[in-house]
């Protein structure tokens, strides 16, 4: 969770477009010293860490109500322009800086009011934009300025660009194979099956595992520590320092920390141990051609032997119209289901020439 505290409040600055004078107070200054012009508010900017001037008991009302007649910047808790005193119903807050953020330990630098005008114009610009996506019945944009991502950096943008290649050339390549397959009549040569048996005897076997599962029954447990997982443990903290535009002449200083956590080892017993289970010893083994398949003959050596699972291989040897051999493994039903010499329609990769094993039908 960030943790945010407020180091203090300071003043905005602003340059009068007037006369040119430069490092206005935003609080103090609401009209320029010097010629006597309004400030504006869409001018003022941040200071340098050098430039920085306290705000003591200073209340905040919220963001400057905009003279709609002669757009003097009011206190939000005005009712009346200070400036010409028309009423301020309907004015509009204030626009607000964009939040500036450093890193711990470093300093700002500050702005200029051509830092400003620049935020203005994008602001404009991008209100501009959004009226006309809606008169053209476009949804909004995202809000906020652009994130700088990797996406967005050069690298990226050229990774990006070789991975939408590869997946494009993929693409294409599948479109293809499947635009260029062709059909094709096979004649089925024969048949072939492979049949297993596995059989398990009951006695001692060495096994491995985590102390909490070793399992009831074990014996002989030998346990060494090794590295089972990872924690993840609180390693201080990350700090960056923000300035947040309070939209009334002033900026709040606000210093945002959230938690750094570094990986830890975490050890645990690994044993090794001795247990009386089932384990396979053997496979016995049968196979052939044509469609009689048959399971192999298991001696069972006493009762500390049984069978165990059983596995099967189905096979079709097929002749193509070119005289090239193909094989497919099938399901025991539709294997039986082919005929020797029998003539079947089959679709072949346009690309590959492989055969697609699941398109046989007679």
């Amino acid at each position: 969770m960030t943790r945010r505290e407020e180091e203090g409040r300071y003043q905005m600055l602003w340059d009068c477009p007037a006369c040119g004078a430069e490092k206005l107070l935003g609080l103090d200054h609401r009209f320029c010293p010097a010629c006597g012009s309004p400030q504006d508010p869409e001018l003022r900017y941040f200071p340098s860490d050098d430039d920085k001037v306290a705000v003591d008991d200073h209340p905040y009302h919220g963001a400057d109500k905009v003279c709609p007649a002669c757009d003097t910047p009011n206190s939000a808790a005005s009712d009346f322009c200070e400036a010409c005193g028309s009423p301020l119903d309907d004015a509009a807050a204030a626009k607000q800086r964009q939040r500036k953020v450093t890193a711990e330990g470093e300093r700002f630098d500050g702005e200029s009011g051509s830092d400003a005008k620049r935020e203005a114009r994008e602001r404009k610009q991008a209100a501009k934009e959004a009226r006309l996506r809606e008169m053209q019945g476009v949804g909004p944009e995202p809000a906020g300025p652009p994130k700088k991502s990797f996406g967005n950096s050069k690298l990226g943008m050229a990774c990006f660009s070789i991975i939408a290649l590869a997946l494009g050339i993929g693409m294409v390549f599948c479109c293809l194979s499947w635009l260029w397959s062709t059909t094709s009549d096979v004649t089925v040569q024969g048949h072939e099956w492979e049949r297993t048996i596995q059989v398990e005897a009951y006695g001692p076997t060495t096994k491995r595992a985590w102390r909490n599962e070793v399992p009831a029954g074990a014996r002989d447990l030998r346990c060494t520590q090794e590295k089972r997982s990872t924690k993840r443990v609180k390693d201080g903290e990350e700090c960056k320092t923000v300035r947040e535009d309070k939209g009334d002449g002033t900026f709040a200083q606000i210093q945002e920390c959230k938690p750094k956590y570094r990986k830890e080892p975490v050890y645990d017993d690994r044993c090794r141990y001795t247990i009386d289970t089932w384990s396979v010893t053997r496979t016995e083994e049968a196979k052939g051609q044509g469609l009689e398949p048959r399971w192999p003959t298991v001696q069972i050596r006493g009762t500390q032997e049984r069978e165990g699972r059983r596995n099967a291989v189905y096979r079709v040897r097929l002749l193509d119209e070119d005289g090239q051999q193909h094989t497919c493994d099938l399901s025991e039903a539709r294997w039986r289901g082919l005929k020797p010499n029998q003539k079947i329609e089959a679709t072949f990769g346009g690309l590959t020439g492989a055969i697609d094993c699941s398109s046989l039908s007679p």
